[in-house]
Order: structure tokens, then sequence, then C-alpha cells
């Protein structure tokens, strides 16, 4: 039973074929009046243990020798959370070194929050025709990639010259009015009043702009969950919200993805409904010379939290492989 289901999940079936047989045969045993009731526990209990603690066990320590040996990194790293890709060998972010806060002018990835999720991401492609504004698309990927970076930056400022040592350092924090300019086409994420490509009842996000200067529709407001407004955003750990300053919506990973036009990556959008669970990113990667970095080991998770994340990840996404 436990070999079935560690090697794929349809091996649930040959759980529920045991099941079935072995609830009949404990109905024969217990309308047998000839035996006491003390004979029916024991074969209850039996199979109980055999047929489902036993079982249990095995898959477990099955799962504890597959997280164990296939420990390195490899391209579906992004389907993971921040924090378990720092137990994967070869991994950047394993023994990596960030700043514990993100302040102005840092260079960040940011990660969907979700189990599985992906990193916010732009090209210099543009939506389609007929699909709302034609500007730079926006996009989820779930692997590293070069385009996944943006710089944070006051909405009413450039990006400070974080290399300068006479450039003061002012940290992000919850409530704050942040633009984010991506990183290579210089273009900053723009919300607006036209219908996103695949969930229509949600607003469009583009690239907009040249050389990082944009229009209104580029200041978003910045809260992390559970914390009080004027508290300092920090690396994987805190949960971050981006409130659209005019549309009143909150960027969102809709899970759904894009047609051929836009590579059939994941759709980003922004949803009117603020209690949308696919809001909430963290900061994955942040780069900040000026401030002293802390080691991500030391919040790396233990095999349970591995073991069920990684079963999160599997049943949400088929294209994951663990």
């Amino acid at each position: 039973l436990a070999g079935a289901i560690s090697v794929k999940f349809v091996g649930l079936f040959v759980v529920l074929y045991v099941g079935i047989f072995t609830i009949g045969q404990l109905w024969d045993i217990l309308g047998d009046l000839g035996k006491p009731l003390a004979y029916t526990v024991k074969h209850f209990v039996a199979r109980a243990v055999c047929l489902i603690l036993v079982p249990m066990v095995l898959y477990v320590a099955i799962f504890y020798v597959h997280l164990s040996v296939l420990n390195k990194t490899g391209s579906g790293d992004g389907f993971f959370s921040s924090l378990y890709q720092t137990t994967l060998e070869g991994n950047r972010l394993q023994n990596a070194t960030v700043p514990a806060q993100v302040a102005y002018g840092a260079v960040i990835t940011l990660k969907n929050h979700r189990t599985g999720g992906a990193y916010l991401h732009s090209h210099l492609h543009l939506y389609a025709e007929g699909v709302g504004a034609k500007q730079q698309q926006v996009t989820t990927y779930s692997h590293k990639d070069e385009n996944n970076v943006f710089v944070i930056k006051k909405w009413n400022e450039e990006a400070p010259n974080i290399t300068d040592p006479d450039t003061e350092i002012e940290f992000v924090k919850s409530g704050d009015l942040i633009s984010l300019e991506h990183l290579s086409t210089r273009r900053n994420m723009h919300s607006h009043n036209q219908p996103a490509p695949v969930s229509k009842r949600h607003y469009q996000v583009t690239g907009y702009g040249e050389n990082g200067t944009g229009d209104a529709n580029d200041v978003w407001r910045i809260e992390v969950q559970g914390a009080n407004e004027g508290d300092i955003v920090l690396t994987v750990v805190s949960k971050i919200k981006f409130n659209h300053y005019f549309m009143k919506c909150v960027l969102t990973s809709t899970t759904k993805t894009l047609p051929k036009w836009g590579f059939e990556q994941g759709e980003v959008a922004c949803n009117p409904t603020y209690r949308d669970p696919n809001s909430l990113w963290n900061v994955e990667d942040n780069t900040y010379p000026k401030l002293p970095n802390i080691s991500l080991a030391d919040m790396a998770p233990g095999f349970i939290s591995k073991f069920f994340e990684s079963h999160k990840v599997m049943l949400q996404d088929r294209r994951a492989h663990v």
C-alpha cells in the first residue's frame, strides 16, 4: 500500500480497493454472534495497525529518503517557497546571505507566496492586439530568470544610487507608496481600467513608461500582512500585498495560463477583491551592498515542513517534479 501510493497518487485506488474489502471482512466478523465483541475489536486493531499505521509510517519514511537523496537544485525550484529552496544543494538561496530588511533602491525578486507560486516577471514583448492596452507584458514565471528582477523605489522619486557611499539608507515600510521598476526594460509596473487578458473581471497589469518614468497609475501601496503600519519590510519573511493606489485593486497571480502570445506564462492581474488569497508576495532576492547580510540557512525548514509543502505543490501543479 505504501509503495503503490508513493509511486503515484493513483495508488489511492489500491488503498480504496483494500479498504472496501477490509470493511466487508469486519462486517462479517461483527455479524458472527458466536464470537465475543473482543474478537471483533482485536481484528479491527490488527487491520488498523497493519493497513493504516504501518503503510503511513512506511510512506513518510520513503519520502524522508526521497527528500534526503534528491536534495539538489533543478529547473523546478521556483515551484517551492523561498525557505524550501534554502535546503536545496546548489540553489542560490542555500547558504545565501541577504539583507534582512528591504531598502529603497534595492534590486529584488518577488515570489507569490501561495504554495507553488511563481515569480513576478516581465519582458520586452507586448500584450497582443485587442488585449487591453498594447503595453509590456507582466506575468509570473516559475523558473529563475533575469527578467524576474525589479528595483523598488519611492512613487515620486528615481531609484537611489545604492553604490554611492553618501546615499542615505531608507527602509521600505508597510503603508508606503512605492513603484516597481523592471530592471532590464526600465518600465514600471502599472495597472489601469482595462480588463486582464484572461480574468476579465480583473484589471490588466502592464509595464509602462520609459527609463523609469511613467505616470500616476504606477503607484502601489505596500502592506505587510500581520504588521503595523510603519513596520519595515523583511526579506523572505514578510507576506506583502501591493494595493493599486487609484484602481483600488490588489496585485495577484490568477493561476491562469496566458495564450501562446504570452509564452504560456502565468497571468498577473489586479483584483478588486482585496481578500484574494493569491495576492500575497515575498521578497526572495534582495541586493543592497550597504546593508549587512544574514544567512538564510538559519531559517531553513525541517523535514515535516518540507514533506507537507512538497505534497501541496504536487497536488496544486502537475508540472512540479519533486
